[in-house]
């Protein structure tokens, strides 16, 4: 595992694939040609799993620094992904209970 406040570096996985976080919310990968060959699942799965994007900035939550997300230039982003999740929370809620209701 990386320090969050050093440089970030690629990182081998276990299949032999190369991957590094970048600021801009995604990654870097260079596929093994090992990977292919010798292993069934490539591991960037996994790495996924752990390196989560930040829901405000994009920014993986592992490898970047998260420190300055109560700026006021996040506020408008804040409260349009809460508005976002109220919405998705309300359809879902219809759903099931749309569901229910045909199942009975």
């Amino acid at each position: 595992m990386q320090a969050k406040n050093k440089e970030i570096v690629l990182h081998r996985l276990k299949c032999g694939c190369l991957i590094q976080c970048n600021k801009e919310g995604g990654a870097t990968w260079i596929q093994s040609p090992l990977c292919k060959t010798e292993y069934n699942d490539c591991e960037i799965d996994n790495y996924y799993k752990e390196h989560k994007p930040c829901p405000i900035c994009g920014r993986c939550l592992e490898c970047f620094p998260h420190t300055n997300h109560n700026h006021i230039k996040y506020l408008p982003l804040k409260v349009l992904l809460t508005i976002y999740s109220c919405i998705i929370t309300f359809i879902l809620n219809i759903v099931i209970f749309i569901r229910n209701r045909i199942n009975k």
